[in-house]
């Protein structure tokens, strides 16, 4: 959460289930610097706009996944193209772009090309 906090631009809402663990967090690494809401329906749509747009999530498909090394990748590209690239409608930019992380829509080359040099980097 310090390192979410360090990296925003603006003063953001974050939405969690009520959860001690993460409501503690929030508070040590924002202090009163965010707008917390606790609704597990936010959470919820999350959950399921991630399993409608990843067949690992879904059992019996092909593309069904138990593993964690399997997930963590996918779930990072996941997020990647949802915050950077996916033009929302309610606030007809994207995520990143809301919360002042990014200054235009990332193309998938864009993207895919920030991991080409992220690995790089690490070998």
């Amino acid at each position: 959460m310090r390192d979410l906090c360090s990296r925003l631009g603006s003063r953001v809402q974050l939405t969690t289930d009520g959860h001690h663990a993460y409501l503690t967090a929030v508070e040590r690494a924002f202090e009163s610097e965010i707008h917390s809401h606790i609704s597990t329906s936010f959470v919820e749509r999350q959950n399921l706009t991630m399993r409608m747009s990843k067949r690992r999530f879904t059992r019996l498909t092909n593309g069904f996944s138990k593993e964690a090394e399997h997930h963590a990748p996918a779930n990072a590209l996941h997020f990647m193209h949802y915050n950077f690239c996916r033009v929302h409608q309610t606030w007809r930019c994207t995520p990143a772009m809301e919360a002042a992380l990014s200054d235009h829509v990332w193309s998938l080359e864009k993207l895919i090309g920030s991991l080409d040099r992220r690995n790089a980097e690490a070998a």
